[in-house]
């Protein structure tokens, strides 16, 4: 009987007492998720994905988007966000393995890794031999946005995720993504359509 028992009783009475409380996902994982849950699958549930303003999430000529990052236009470029890179749900250990195993081609192109969300980290730095661009948080969609269309792809490694923004607003950018078949992931990319989905 701890504080998690006491609350989901609290939550089941109250939701109870009431017939309009309606729920709403934004990903069909937490949907059936939601359909299975004691507390609201008695209650009306709807599945209605993120939107993403199309206006500012859009392609543009990715040397220009280089260019405005100070980025070599030969470089490919290998995205990552997060605003807690050592966070064990944003997967950066995964991402960080397959790095390491493209540096051991010895045909390797010219490639280099920015991260977006965190800013400068050694250890992460020291860790790779690759060129590594750190852009911080970004404060405004533009921005966000430029980062995007200077990737040639973006990976999002998450181990558990509803339906991160980070896709969509790649993919809204012509960028493609990879990412595990977790979470909301899957509802996004449509794999080798728009991205890769890898098997976790």
């Amino acid at each position: 009987r701890d504080l998690s028992f006491k609350e989901f009783y609290h939550k089941l009475k109250l939701y109870s007492a009431f017939d309009n409380l309606y729920f709403i996902s934004p990903s069909k994982w937490l949907f059936e998720c939601a359909q299975k849950s004691a507390l609201a699958r008695k209650k009306q549930l709807f599945y209605i994905p993120n939107t993403i303003e199309n206006s500012v999430f859009k392609p543009f000529d990715k040397l220009v988007a280089k260019q405005i990052l100070n980025i070599d236009s030969n470089e490919i470029v290998i995205g990552f966000g997060a605003i807690k890179i050592g966070s064990a749900y944003k997967g950066w250990s995964y991402l960080l393995n397959a790095l390491k195993i493209l540096q051991q081609d010895k045909n390797l192109p010219n490639i280099s890794i920015l991260i977006f969300g965190s800013g400068y980290d050694k250890e992460i730095a020291d860790s790779l031999s690759l060129k590594t661009h750190f852009l911080g948080f970004l404060r405004d969609e533009y921005s966000v946005s430029t980062a995007y269309n200077a990737m040639n792809v973006f990976v999002t490694p998450s181990l558990a995720d509803n339906q991160p923004t980070t896709v969509i607003e790649s993919m809204c950018c012509g960028t493609p993504v990879v990412g595990f078949d977790v979470g909301g992931i899957p509802d996004m990319i449509l794999h080798k359509q728009n991205g890769y989905l890898s098997k976790y």
